[in-house]
Formats: C-alpha cells, structure tokens, sequence
C-alpha cells in the first residue's frame, strides 16, 4: 500500500526542522527514512479504516485536507518521547482524530477539484463528491431532498 503523503508533504507543510526532530529517532540530524515511510503507511491504513465504506480505497487521488490529517497523526506517531513530544503536536493529533471520526460518521465529505476520486475498490459505495457538489449541498443546507431538487423532478 502507497502512503497518502510523502515526507516531502511533511516538510512542505511544516519545514524541514519541525519534522527532522520529529523523525529522527537515532539522534544524528537526520530523518529515518525507512522508518518514517514505513509509519506514512501505518498512518494511511488506518485512514482507510476511517473512511471504509465512504469512499473507494484505494485513493488515487488525495485531497489536501486528508493529506493534512494524516501528517499530523504521523508527526505525532513519530514524536513518542518528552524530548519531541509537543503540546501542540497533541492538539492536532486529537483534532486529526475527531476529523476522521467524523468522516467516519458522514459528517465530513471529502471534495475534490474535477472529478469524484476513484479507487480499485468497486463494492464500496462512493461518498466523494466534486467541489461544486459539496457548495450545492450547502446552499442546499445539505439535504438529498430539498424544495427545490423536488420541484425539479415533478
């Protein structure tokens, strides 16, 4: 299984020092790739145990917002010691958490620029919507059947 992000999103995201002193389990100023990779993967699967059922899985197509999550679960993962360990790495460990909870729950849809994601997983029903959809649905106020999208099938 391909992880979700890459250590260079992590980077990306938080700079190159925030995530060496996180991924650096050995002490010499260096990110343990293979380690760090191989938690990315961790980090990922249990993603998927989150979005079972929602989405299509395998995703081809990662929206940022998981992208997002998963580092910060995977930060937080890679940080097991006081000595890296950070108050705010908890917080957006537990926020990353709740999210997934509620994607879980279908509170939270994930949207993409384009087109919907797909996956090699046909038997899971698809709960991704396009990015123009997920405005419609809130203008909507998020009901599948609302006055107006009834008055168009009459």
């Amino acid at each position: 299984m391909a992880a979700y992000f890459t250590i260079a999103d992590a980077v990306g995201l938080y700079g190159e020092d925030y995530v060496t002193v996180s991924a650096d389990r050995d002490n010499d100023g260096e990110i343990d790739t293979a380690l760090a990779e191989g938690m990315a993967e961790i980090v990922s699967a249990e993603a998927d145990s989150y979005m079972m059922g929602r989405v299509p899985l395998p995703l081809e197509n990662v929206p940022l917002d998981l992208k997002m999550h998963c580092i910060d679960i995977w930060i937080y993962r890679m940080s097991p010691d006081a000595a890296t360990a950070s108050i705010m790495k908890e917080k957006r460990f537990d926020a990353a958490i709740k999210w997934f909870e509620m994607v879980a729950r279908g509170q939270i849809k994930l949207t993409y620029q384009g087109e919907p994601a797909v996956g090699a997983n046909k038997v899971q029903s698809a709960y991704v919507v396009t990015a123009n959809q997920a405005l419609s649905d809130q203008l909507d106020g998020a009901r599948r059947f609302s006055r107006k999208r009834l008055a168009g099938l009459l």
